[in-house]
């Protein structure tokens, strides 16, 4: 008997065991990886519907932007504190400026049921970037 080659049949379950372990451990991982590769896809056209929403309102009256927002915009009028260059012993001027925060949100791909929400907040003056007092 000591002179028999091959394997037993519990060598030969042991090695199927270990391989399909594997080969379950690398069919989730690519699941995992095509699902985290379209949660990316989807903050990338939500960041383009965001940059698109703010490149219209930038193209928008000041006196119009508070009309009508779009859809996932907040606007609110705020005042600010600036100061406005030189002499740097010149007080400070209060200007009023539009808050605008526009959100989109969406349902995680790699996370089910996990709401995903961006916001962007920035401010718009009514004179314009360069004006001065």
């Amino acid at each position: 008997m000591s002179n028999r080659s091959g394997f037993t049949l519990i060598e030969a379950v042991v090695t199927l065991f270990v391989i399909t372990v594997a080969l379950l451990g690398t069919v989730t991982g690519f699941i995992k990886i095509s699902s985290l590769t379209q949660e990316i896809k989807d903050t990338v056209v939500e960041d383009k519907d965001i940059a698109g929403k703010m490149e219209n309102i930038r193209g928008t009256d000041f006196v119009d932007i508070t009309a009508e927002p779009e859809t996932g915009t907040t606007v609110a009028k705020t005042t600010v504190t600036v100061q406005m260059g030189e002499p740097p012993g010149e007080p400070p001027v209060e200007i009023e400026v539009l808050e605008v925060s526009i959100s989109s949100s969406w349902t995680s791909h790699a996370y089910p049921g996990k709401e995903i929400t961006r916001t962007i907040t920035f401010y718009v003056y009514e004179k314009g970037i360069n004006w001065r007092p």
